[in-house]
């Protein structure tokens, strides 16, 4: 499904006029590599990606969670959406 692991993002190259960012998964090599021209969104991308594996193992043990008839009535509105989102994050749509 994805690999498993702890994933970091670590500047690679930094020299104008292409930046490099890489995140890397512990012991498992590289998952991905972050191209840009410019720093703005750089870092705030590879950190995004870095997060992905713990976002969705968070989300999918919410959405799998035994939630009392209150919780249930309060998050419904998003139970669909969040089905739609580890869908496509299973590769399922």
């Amino acid at each position: 499904m994805y690999t498993k692991g702890k994933w970091e993002a670590i500047s690679w190259n930094l020299q104008y006029p292409k930046y490099e960012m890489r995140v890397y998964a512990k012991d498992r090599g590289l998952i991905a590599r972050i191209d840009t021209d410019t720093t703005l969104d750089f870092n705030a991308n590879a950190r995004l990606i870095s997060a992905a594996p713990d976002m969705y193992r968070l989300l999918k043990e919410i959405y799998e969670a035994e939630l009392n008839a209150d919780v249930i009535r309060i998050l419904s509105p998003w139970f669909d959406k969040v089905e739609q989102a580890l869908a496509k994050a299973e590769g399922k749509q």
